[in-house]
């Protein structure tokens, strides 16, 4: 019976560890965003519910795990920069783009100190088989698929070109000036869970083909939303700034030729330059970038290009994220660095939209074709666009063929769903087993525990424990062997052990042979094994170690 005993230990030693292993090897389906993405279809009421209770919660904090996106929702004019070259992304797109630039996030309102910050009103949770984020229909626009693969170790953000449309992945959109559920800009996408590095994803954008002849003809009747977040000017911008902007948008009528103008200028005037130092205290850093310095990098450009437009009434923000990298021509990807890490700025034209300027002396100006009938977003090299995007009049797309975009991006993701559905089963069966074995063996070791205990209070069967241990321990007694001369020989295997050891022998032979068969009262044989079990399983383990090495 003490060899069953340990026979239940041993076995629940190992299948406690079997089933611990298991489990570890199990992905956290929380975490999962495909996995997630297949629970959160089995119940629409229930995903209602989740999707309110999130947006009271939406942040990247709720990853669990620090981000290691380049930017976040603020940003401060500052000193030297080392952005270096490290891979960030590949983005795949149908063919080579004339330009095109990858966003991260908007930023809106500038506090006259050097700081921006975005001013978001509410996020939205987006899953991918509810279709495309609701935004104003805009003139001009083509829809431009893109799917990137993320090299980060912790990413949160989804990057695209804007207009973001629609995406493959569960989303947190940050969205400012909503009307009737219609989200007027879209200032943050990011991914509901965190990509790891080689993750890849699917996004669809509004790109602009908007011509230079269009903006000039564009209305200036700016939406309330607009006046009300995008032409805020600091008190602390100073009258040389403001006279300068004047001064440049001064022989055109038009809002867009003025924003060339001043793009121009800077680019003309302020030279490149990533290692400047901050600039000094009690100095505005706009003013000091264009009447002191004369030189910064990309985040100077595209600010002095806002707050001059936004000071001659113009709406106007920046935004952060990346240059368009490098492109593979052979795979139709842009390889996109560190270094690639860029601001620029957008200004606002009614039925159009936001339009990106590129200030920046380092980088192409991206001029707009002449046009009067429309530019085109690609270049003539490569393939024409994919099949399912519509070819009809791209420049006046409808809502209802966005609609039907995002609906393909829907079925294409739920046609992943539906193949992992069958490795959704295998996970449940699998966590269903590995508990079932932590069941089994927690059982185990409660019934072996509760056997222990019984064989250990027994001063007979204590003492059979003892030969037990010395067979386990190498040691074979013959049959003329006194109880004491076999406890001496335990005891030089266990030297540690030998008061204990003697105990129990003691007491056993007190009980068998003496005239007195009950013993010791005050004897207690499981205070002696309580000394003892650690040292012989001591022993016992560095035997097995020793083993292991020889073979």
């Amino acid at each position: 019976m003490s060899d069953l005993a340990s026979l239940f230990l041993r076995a629940a030693f190992v299948i406690g560890a079997l089933a611990l292993l298991l489990s570890s090897s199990l992905p956290v389906l929380g975490a999962n965003d495909q996995v997630s993405g297949v629970l959160a279809t089995v119940d629409r009421p229930w995903r209602k519910f989740q999707d309110s209770w999130t947006r009271l919660f939406a942040s990247l904090n709720s990853y669990g795990t620090a981000t290691s996106d380049a930017y976040e929702d603020t940003m401060r004019l500052g000193g030297p920069r080392d952005a270096g070259n490290r891979l960030i992304m590949d983005v795949q797109v149908p063919r080579q783009l004339r330009s095109v630039y990858w966003q991260s996030v908007v930023l809106d309102t500038y506090d006259g100190e050097g700081g921006w910050s975005n001013s978001t009103d509410s996020t939205q949770l987006i899953f991918p088989s509810e279709g495309r984020l609701r935004q104003p229909e805009l003139l001009a626009r083509e829809p431009l698929t893109q799917t990137v693969i993320n090299y980060l170790p912790n990413s949160g953000t989804l990057y695209a070109a804007p207009l973001f449309i629609a995406s493959n992945k569960q989303t947190f959109v940050d969205v400012a000036a909503v009307e009737n559920g219609v989200a007027n800009s879209v200032n943050w996408v990011r991914s509901r869970f965190v990509l790891r590095p080689g993750e890849s994803y699917t996004v669809i954008s509004n790109v602009s083909t908007a011509d230079k002849t269009m903006l000039r003809e564009a209305s200036t009747e700016y939406p309330d939303w607009v006046r009300a977040r995008y032409l805020q000017v600091p008190a602390t911008i100073t009258p040389e700034t403001r006279e300068l902007a004047a001064e440049l948008a001064a022989p055109y009528d038009n809002p867009f030729d003025k924003a060339i103008a001043i793009r121009d200028y800077l680019r003309r005037s302020i030279t490149y330059n990533d290692q400047i130092a901050a600039p000094p205290e009690g100095v505005e850093p706009i003013h000091y970038v264009l009447f002191e310095s004369k030189e910064g990098y990309c985040t100077y450009y595209a600010s002095a290009m806002a707050i001059m437009l936004r000071s001659e009434g113009i709406p106007a923000r920046i935004v952060n994220g990346y240059a368009q990298g490098e492109y593979v021509p052979e795979a139709n990807v842009y390889r996109v660095r560190s270094g690639n890490a860029h601001t620029w700025m957008e200004v606002f034209f009614p039925e159009y939209g936001w339009i990106q300027f590129e200030p920046t002396a380092s980088l192409p100006v991206n001029d707009l074709p002449e046009g009067g009938a429309g530019g085109d977003a690609f270049n003539s090299i490569g393939p024409s666009m994919e099949d399912r995007i519509p070819e009809d009049d791209i420049t006046l797309l409808t809502g209802e063929q966005l609609d039907q975009l995002a609906d393909q991006l829907a079925a294409d993701a739920a046609a992943d769903a539906e193949a992992l559905a069958e490795q959704r089963r295998q996970i449940v069966l699998r966590t269903v087993g590995g508990s079932a074995l932590l069941l089994v063996a927690g059982a185990l070791v409660v019934t072996a525990n509760y056997y222990n205990q019984r064989v250990e209070a027994d001063v007979d069967r204590s003492y059979d424990r003892l030969s037990s241990w010395a067979r386990w321990l190498g040691l074979f007694f013959r049959p003329a062997d006194t109880p004491y001369e076999r406890a001496d020989a335990l005891a030089r295997a266990v030297p540690d052990g030998r008061e204990p050891i003697r105990n129990l022998t003691h007491e056993y032979v007190l009980r068998r042979f003496s005239p007195t068969p009950e013993g010791r009262a005050e004897f207690d044989p499981r205070s002696e094994w309580k000394r003892l079990r650690p040292l012989l399983w001591r022993r016992s383990l560095r035997d097995g170690w020793r083993y292991l090495r020889r073979r």
